[in-house]
């Protein structure tokens, strides 16, 4: 009965020893039918849930096991015995695990509506794009040895770049260094100030303007890597990054010195979060918890069956989070009270984090699938093949999802049906190269999608607008407000690339 409800599969069982006899059925809807049956007796009960039929069978297992030894000492060394007080103590773990019941709802929603600003701004439809062709030309190239393309920031008028050996910033116009320093263990942004681990352990909150340390913090775990986390410091908050300390805690820092304002324990792994307006949203094993950013207080925990392991998405004032494990579910949860708005059951364990989509939550599903949840009750739209959401990177452009594939296959699916209207190939699946990368980027109404090369697609119809000049691996592609592109390389090169003059022949005239 427990596989089974751990799998997500109905189950049919019936024992019987003499006259005495037990039957239980588990649907897919997880409802559990009892039946005891001694002699011609029978008794009957339906529509129960495992857990309360699984415990106190195993609760009568362990009692009997228990008088059993107290009766005679030596069956406690009885191996048969010793298994099956390990199995009935796995099994009890096991259901209590997974009918975790321990949430609760927020008493004060009104306060967290008012202190939270808009949650999903409107959404602006992309601008026209280029009906001409683009052609770009190199303006600088610098080579840093062992750069992590992950590693490459724009920061105004400067773009950061990091390496185990050294810490660059560099003018984005000319490729003139304007500071550097010795490297880091690791390094990320915080919103606009850089964080390095240091390999003493030190945290450095360090300025891009020149580079150099403005407080120095200390974390638990100062482990190399990457750091899952939020960045704090609009609607009157305090400027704080939260950052995750080992892997099952959470600290909020600040800024402007370095000093833990909260911390917070999330279970056994290391959660994903979300940001939504003043609240964070922290998904981990077993429930999802919403924190005031600004106190770390536990505003509501959703607790379910199952593994939130994928980052939730807020569509609207509706938190769409995901459960692996056993069966498969997405959940709609008010973003304020973290009451349940919607359960559904999915035709497969997600494979990759939602996406939100005018109004859907876009969900790619094991065997290829892709499946579009309506956030408001949680029906499925559409499902069908996914083209590469899972293994690729998609964005959403007015109402296309553009999805650009690790074969260089990229394709724009009609968000309202699910279907594919246009797809191109990029690149050479088997002799070119795939970037670390491969997140389309939209900028004056044209997409900038890294492939074999950096290519420039019209994303109303997919129609080729330009290429860039590079012989470089787009493992990182950048491109700022005057259309000019900056390209990473895993193997230590960055180049920038502007738009090339044009001539144009204009018809009329006196």
């Amino acid at each position: 009965l427990v596989d089974a409800w751990e799998a997500g599969r109905a189950a049919n069982v019936r024992l019987r020893s003499g006259p005495f006899a037990i039957g239980l059925r588990l649907t897919l809807k997880e409802e559990v039918a009892l039946s005891l049956q001694s002699g011609r007796q029978e008794v009957r009960a339906t529509e129960l849930d495992v857990p309360s039929v699984a415990l106190p069978i195993l609760r009568l297992a362990n009692d009997g096991l228990r008088a059993l030894v107290t009766v005679d000492r030596s069956q406690a060394k009885n191996l048969r015995v010793q298994s099956l007080r390990d199995e009935v103590r796995a099994l009890r773990r096991v259901v209590r695990d997974h009918a975790r019941d321990d949430g609760f709802v927020n008493a004060e929603p009104e306060r967290v509506r008012v202190a939270t600003a808009e949650v999903e701004s409107a959404k602006r439809p992309a601008p026209p794009a280029p009906t001409t062709s683009l052609r770009f030309e190199e303006r600088w190239r610098v080579d840093m040895g062992e750069l992590d393309a992950a590693s490459t920031w724009f920061c105004g008028d400067r773009l950061v770049l990091a390496s185990p050996q050294h810490t660059v910033a560099v003018d984005r116009g000319t490729g003139e260094v304007l500071w550097a320093r010795e490297g880091a263990r690791t390094c990320w942004m915080a919103g606009t100030a850089l964080m390095r681990v240091l390999p003493e352990g030190e945290l450095e909150v360090c300025g891009v303007q020149d580079g150099e340390p403005q407080s120095i913090a200390r974390l638990s775990d100062p482990a190399p890597g990457p750091k899952v986390g939020v960045v704090a410091g609009d609607d009157g908050l305090p400027p704080l990054a939260i950052l995750a300390d080992g892997p099952s805690h959470l600290v909020a820092l600040d800024l402007r010195t370095g000093e833990p304002r909260w911390r917070f324990s999330c279970g056994r792994t290391q959660p994903s979060l979300t940001r939504a307006g003043r609240l964070l949203l922290v998904a981990g094993e077993g429930a999802v918890h919403a924190l005031d950013v600004a106190s770390g207080e536990d505003l509501w925990r959703f607790a379910a069956r199952g593994r939130f392991t994928r980052k939730p998405i807020v569509i609207g004032d509706t938190v769409v989070a995901l459960t692996e494990g056993g069966a498969p579910t997405a959940y709609g949860i008010d973003l304020f009270t973290g009451e349940r708005r919607w359960r559904e059951r999915l035709s497969g364990a997600p494979v990759g984090d939602p996406l939100s989509a005018q109004g859907l939550a876009i969900v790619p599903l094991a065997r290829d699938q892709l499946v579009a949840l309506d956030a408001v009750d949680g029906s499925a739209r559409w499902l069908g093949r996914d083209p590469g959401v899972a293994t690729g990177a998609a964005l959403v452009v007015d109402d296309l999802l553009v999805v650009n594939a690790p074969g260089g296959a990229l394709g724009a699916i009609e968000l309202n049906r699910g279907e594919v209207v246009w797809s191109v190939l990029l690149a050479d699946p088997l002799a070119d190269e795939v970037p670390r990368c491969l997140e389309p980027v939209l900028r004056g109404g044209a997409l900038f999608v890294p492939a074999g090369g950096v290519h420039v697609i019209r994303p109303s119809d997919g129609a080729k607008l330009g290429e860039l000049p590079t012989d470089l691996v787009p493992d990182r592609v950048r491109v700022d407000e005057r259309g000019w592109v900056y390209v990473a390389e895993e193997s230590g090169h960055v180049a920038a690339y502007a738009p090339a003059p044009q001539l144009r022949m204009i018809r009329g005239g006196g």
